[in-house]
């Protein structure tokens, strides 16, 4: 790499902002080295489906034709060059047209739709080795987004089944509307903010999970990193489970259940609900619920106290609230 491009590329590293103004994106020095326009008669979806080294960006744009543009550092051979296939309404991208050779460089691969069809997709599949996924302003019914080393973003989306995994890397969701959400990272952070969807499941080995919007049914796991839910509207059930971190629940809940073997659990809810189960290990437990009546409570503390602010009647047999800590505090406050 010349010094003027590896100086580009410190460069664009340091100015490239997450989300740029959510039209625009970076390539940094990447410069195009091939363009190919599709007709979208009778196309319904569209699948990147080995991108092996470098970011994938996908978004609408105001022609009337599917623009696929790769970017490099270099010109390429033809044998570096994507293969491009359309078979059955679907749009295939791989990303060289034989097995990667040796001193191949990264490329950038941008895809453009045509708003009609981006409001319309079928389906979008996008699998990339080592880079970044990035899309936006997208409407299609089955979304999967997959980076083994890289982070996944996706902004303005609609889908019924959306799917985002990386190994290495952050996922990272705005303004998203779907019906069934699925979120996993191995090794980052899982991150969704203002995101509307009936069941979604967040899972991470290692990092936090951020989650805002408005959620009917919640499957949260972090086996370290703490786990941050804020739901705009009624959640029927939430399921939140840590190793190693805190829960900060808050919302309006019917059904709790939270475990964490090393970490405080907090749980607000603008309604009592119906049932709480919290555990913890080492860490203290703090439920804060409106005081309209008493609430049946079952509790253990090894080491620690149990207090509460709001009337309620102790080891019944059928208790709204089970709380259980080994080391630690139990309180339940009142909601002002």
């Amino acid at each position: 790499m010349s010094a003027l491009a590896l100086l580009g590329l410190v460069i664009w590293f340091i100015v490239q902002t997450p989300w740029g103004n959510a039209l625009h994106w970076e390539t940094g020095p990447f410069q195009p080295v091939g363009t190919h326009s599709i007709p979208t008669d009778n196309i319904t979806s569209l699948q990147v489906a080995d991108w092996r080294a470098g970011a994938v960006i996908v978004r609408p744009h105001d022609g009337s034709e599917i623009e696929i543009t790769e970017f490099s550092i270099r010109q390429l051979s033809d044998d570096e060059r994507l293969r491009l296939t359309v078979e059955n309404g679907s749009v295939i991208i791989h990303f060289a047209q034989r097995a990667m050779q040796n001193n191949m460089p990264p490329k950038t691969l941008e895809v453009l739709i045509p708003h009609e069809l981006s409001e319309s997709l079928a389906a979008l599949s996008i699998n990339a080795t080592s880079g970044r996924v990035d899309v936006v302003d997208i409407n299609a019914a089955d979304l999967s987004a997959r980076s083994s080393s890289g982070a996944v973003r996706l902004y303005n989306i609609t889908s019924q089944n959306l799917a985002a995994t990386t190994t290495s890397g952050s996922v990272e969701l705005f303004n998203v509307y779907a019906e069934q959400t699925n979120l996993q990272s191995s090794s980052g952070n899982v991150l969704a903010s203002n995101t509307q969807t009936q069941d979604i499941n967040a899972r991470t080995t290692s990092g936090r999970i951020e989650l805002s919007g408005s959620f009917e049914i919640i499957n949260v796991n972090s086996s370290s990193g703490r786990i941050e839910v804020a739901s705009d509207t009624h959640t029927q059930n939430i399921n939140a489970r840590t190793t190693s971190g805190r829960h900060n629940l808050s919302g309006s809940f019917t059904n709790i259940t939270a475990h964490s073997s090393s970490g405080n659990i907090s749980v607000t809810s603008a309604t009592t609900p119906e049932s709480i189960n919290a555990r913890a290990t080492s860490g203290n437990i703090t439920v804060t619920v409106p005081s309209e009546e008493p609430v049946s409570v079952r509790y253990s503390v090894t080491s620690g106290r149990f207090t509460s602010g709001v009337p309620v009647v102790t080891h019944s047999a059928d208790a709204q609230f089970n709380l259980a800590t080994t080391s630690g505090r139990i309180s339940i406050y009142e909601l002002r």
